[in-house]
């Protein structure tokens, strides 16, 4: 309880944009066996993780390292981008969505088109062929 007098404790509910931040910002520990106290203040590009400066002489000598806030900067440029290149690929699929929306509608109203034209070509080839019919009941009938 000690070690947690100084901690402030909220629901995850009444966190805000500032706690977030906090956190994000408070140093990270090594959480090896004996490096307890020991800040992460690399980042093991062999590894892919971050080490601290014990981890770095006994585990991770000859290894590229970066400094753990560079690698962090790093890493969020790359997500921004990321972020940014499925932002445009969203974008890109709800222009093709609206488009095929666009094309379904003009394609139904095409159907109904092709549906009245053709029942006006019925019905006017049926009034031909009554016509026909009556001029050959009167011709039969004289």
């Amino acid at each position: 309880m000690r070690s947690n007098k100084d901690h402030r404790v909220l629901a995850l509910k009444d966190f805000q944009d500032k706690d977030y931040e906090d956190v994000l910002k408070r140093p990270a520990f090594c959480h090896k066996q004996g490096h307890t106290k020991e800040e992460l203040k690399f980042f093991c590009k062999n590894c892919e993780t971050a080490v601290c400066q014990t981890c770095v002489l006994l585990e991770h000598g000859g290894h590229t390292l970066n400094l753990i806030q560079e690698e962090a900067e790093r890493q969020k440029i790359h997500m921004k981008s990321m972020v940014e290149t499925q932002r445009n690929n969203l974008k890109a699929k709800k222009n093709i969505i609206r488009q095929l929306g666009e094309d379904y509608s003009k394609l139904v109203q095409q159907g109904e088109d092709v549906k009245r034209d053709v029942q006006n070509t019925v019905d006017n080839l049926i009034a031909v062929i009554e016509a026909k019919k009556q001029t050959i009941f009167t011709a039969v009938e004289n």
